[in-house]
C-alpha cells in the first residue's frame, strides 16, 4: 500500500468524539468535507469546491505529494458527525478526478480510492509529487508547508522551477562569441585543470579556446553560454551580459563592530576564475594562524584555509539565483565568515564543476 494512503487510513481510524482535523492533518494529508447544498445551488457550489480541490492538489504536487480525503469535516463533536461522507450522486468519483485534471496545469491526475468507514463513502485522492511546477488554470501556485497550503511567488517559484524543471540560467545563450573571453582567465583555467590532471582540457584552454568551450558545453552554435562569460569573460563582456556582476567584501574587528570595505560590487570585478583567487587572497590575508604542538610536531591552525574559502565562495556564485537582483555579500571577522547570495538555493548550475576546481593532494598553487 502506498505510504501516503496508509497515513490516510490510519487517520480515518483515529477519528473520535470532539474531532479536530487540525490535530491530524500534516504535510501529506488534508481533509475536505463536500458542500451540503440544495439542488438549486449544486452547480455553483461544485465549481467553488472543485476550484478548492485543484488548489489543494497543486499544493501537494509542488511538495512531497499527499492524500486529499473527501468526506470528513474539519471539526465535529462526534465521530459520526465528523465522517460526513460523500454524496456519490452529486459528486461521482470520476467527475471529481476529471475536475482536478481540468483545473490544473500541467494537469494533475490523482489516484482515487474509495473507503467506507462506518458504512459511509469517503474518497482518498492520492496526489503524486510533480516533476515540474504546477499551478491551477487560473494561475494559482501553492505548496504544502506543514499542514497548510502556502502561496508560491517570486524567488520561491523560480527556485522550485530550477529544481523541478532542471532550468539552468547559466546555460542560456549570452549572445557573445569566444572573442569575449579573457586570455588571462583561460590561462588560469588551464593551470587549475592541469593541477587536477585534466591535461587535454588544459592544452585546449591554452591553444584552442573554441574547442575547449565546445568540449565543456560552454559554446553552442558559435555563441557562448552565460556560464562561459561568468567564468572567463573580459570586463566588457561581463558588464554587457551580466547585469549585476560582482561581490561586496567587508571585514570587521568583531561581529558587531564597524565594517571596513575591501571590495565593492561596483568595482570592475574580473571573471569568476580570477575573482575567486582575488577573494581568497583578500580574506586569507586576514586569517589568524594558531600554532599547536602535536607530539613532536608543530601544527598550524588557520582560521579560514584557502581550500575551504574556495569551496565557500564558489558555492556562493554557482548556486545563487542569477535572475534575482543583488550581489554576493562576504562579511569577515575573526570569529565568523558570513557569505550570502541573492535568492533561494539553486542546485543546478553550469558553473559548479569549474568553480570548485582545486589542486589535488600533494600539489600546490597560488591562493
Amino acid at each position: 500500500m502506498p505510504v501516503h494512503l496508509a497515513t490516510a487510513d490510519a487517520a480515518l481510524l483515529s477519528i473520535a468524539d470532539n474531532w479536530s482535523a487540525d490535530e491530524v492533518e500534516q504535510q501529506v494529508l488534508d481533509f475536505k468535507a463536500c458542500p451540503d447544498v440544495q439542488q438549486s445551488g449544486v452547480s455553483k457550489a461544485k465549481e467553488a469546491f472543485y476550484k478548492l480541490l485543484a488548489e489543494t492538489a497543486v499544493c501537494f504536487t509542488n511538495a512531497e505529494g499527499g492524500v486529499i480525503v473527501l468526506g470528513v469535516r474539519d471539526k465535529a463533536p462526534t465521530r459520526s458527525e465528523a465522517i460526513s461522507g460523500v454524496d456519490v450522486r452529486r459528486f461521482p468519483l470520476d467527475e471529481v478526478v476529471k475536475a482536478i485534471f481540468e483545473r490544473t496545469s500541467p494537469a494533475v491526475t490523482v489516484r482515487p480510492t474509495v473507503r467506507e468507514p462506518d458504512g459511509k463513502t469517503v474518497y482518498a485522492l492520492e496526489v503524486p509529487q510533480g516533476s515540474s511546477v504546477c499551478g491551477t488554470t487560473q494561475g494559482v501556485y501553492k505548496t504544502r508547508v506543514g499542514d497548510r497550503c502556502m502561496p508560491l511567488r517570486g524567488e520561491q517559484l523560480r527556485g522550485l522551477r530550477t529544481v523541478r524543471e532542471r532550468y539552468d540560467w547559466s546555460a542560456g545563450d549570452s549572445g557573445l562569441t569566444v572573442e569575449a573571453l579573457s586570455r588571462a582567465a583561460m590561462e588560469r583555467a588551464a593551470t587549475l585543470l592541469r593541477l587536477n590532471g585534466h591535461d587535454e582540457l588544459a592544452a585546449a584552454a591554452e591553444n584552442d579556446v573554441s574547442e575547449f568551450c565546445k568540449n565543456t558545453g560552454l559554446l553552442t552554435d558559435g555563441r557562448l553560454t552565460r556560464a562561459a562569460v561568468l567564468l572567463f569573460g573580459t570586463a566588457n563582456a561581463l558588464r554587457d551580459a551580466i547585469p549585476e556582476w560582482g561581490v561586496n567584501v567587508q571585514t570587521r574587528e568583531s561581529p558587531g563592530s564597524e565594517a571596513r570595505v575591501l571590495l565593492r560590487g561596483t568595482d570592475r570585478a574580473p571573471s569568476l576564475v580570477a575573482l575567486l583567487d582575488q577573494l581568497i587572497s583578500l580574506v586569507g590575508a586576514l586569517s589568524r594562524v594558531q600554532t599547536i604542538r602535536v607530539g613532536a610536531q608543530q601544527v598550524d591552525l588557520v582560521d579560514y584555509p584557502p581550500d575551504a574559502l574556495r569551496e565557500i565562495f564558489a558555492n556562493a556564485f554557482a548556486h545563487r539565483d542569477w535572475e534575482q537582483p543583488g550581489l554576493v555579500e562576504i562579511v569577515h571577522s575573526p570569529d565568523e565568515l558570513v557569505v550570502s547570495s541573492p535568492g533561494v538555493f539553486c542546485r543546478r548550475s553550469g558553473l559548479t564543476a569549474f568553480c570548485t576546481t582545486r589542486p589535488r593532494p600533494g600539489t600546490s598553487s597560488s591562493p
